[in-house]
């Protein structure tokens, strides 16, 4: 079981309301919404032309898709949720969304703002599924960790081929299909733990603090990682950078250099 709660320097962010154990699956959870190419194939298509004549800004059209999808096709209370998700108010590669924008709508009367916070909201949470884009209720609340508790893995499931369903008869053709996501603890989490996982499923986690920061903000994210590890590491440099300084002063009588990190 876990519990969103309101954060004075992160926003929205998951915590665990009992203890779990490692392997413990922590959450387990469908689509709050899911975006298909083929769902509206004429829409795809107007899209994926607009970004073929002028290339935008996050260098592909799937977020600007799913957010005109989302306003055609959620609920009120789904577009609601989605709108809430967290995301650079002014990413870099956003600069032209506006423009962008009106290069696919037909109808003036569109809400562009709405639009806009949409396309932003979907770029930052938005999960890929085979050609579909997804967004999660909880998962997309969690916060990002360089050491995190809990693993994001894919689950999927039997469908019978046609209508989907997931009643099976002996002799069915079905497909393994992705169903949703899941949080699974790396380690022993307690109750009020706030829950983790990595951002990057292609960071290396291995490296040191600066190259993940890079990494994260290579990305667009507007945040520098302040991670229980990140602070730790990020403490360590600027001591020993101190200290090299000090020896450094004292080696030379002429010119004393004072060098002071930046991370």
């Amino acid at each position: 079981m876990t519990t969103v709660r309101r954060t004075p320097l992160k926003g929205n962010c998951l915590y665990a309301t009992h203890a779990y154990q490692p392997g413990e699956v922590v959450v387990d959870e469908e689509p709050l919404f899911r975006s298909r190419l083929a769902d509206e194939p004429d829409l795809a298509a107007r899209v994926a032309a607009a970004h073929a004549r002028t290339p935008f800004g996050f260098q592909h059209s799937r977020s600007h898709l799913a957010a005109l999808q989302t306003l055609r096709r959620a609920p009120e209370a789904v577009v609601a949720a989605i709108l809430e998700k967290a995301a650079p108010i002014a990413p870099a590669a956003a600069s032209n969304l506006d423009a962008e924008l009106a290069a696919i709508l037909e109808d003036a009367s569109d809400d562009r703002a709405r639009l806009r916070q949409l396309v932003l909201a979907w770029e930052y949470n938005g999960f890929p599924n085979g050609d579909a884009l997804e967004v999660f209720e909880t998962v997309t609340t969690a916060a990002h960790s360089c050491f995190p508790n809990c693993s994001l893995e894919v689950v999927t499931g039997l469908r019978r081929e046609g209508d989907g369903s997931s009643l099976l008869r002996k002799g069915d053709r079905y497909d393994r299909v992705e169903l949703g996501l899941r949080f699974r603890a790396l380690r022993p989490i307690a109750a009020d733990d706030e829950i983790t996982f990595c951002y990057l499923p292609d960071l290396d986690l291995r490296a040191e603090f600066r190259e993940r920061r890079r990494a994260i903000a290579s990305r667009g994210w507007k945040f520098v990682c302040h991670c229980d590890r990140c602070v730790a590491e990020a403490r360590a440099f600027l001591a020993t950078a101190r200290a090299a300084a000090v020896v450094e002063e004292a080696e030379d009588d002429e010119c004393a250099v004072m060098v002071e990190a930046i991370f």
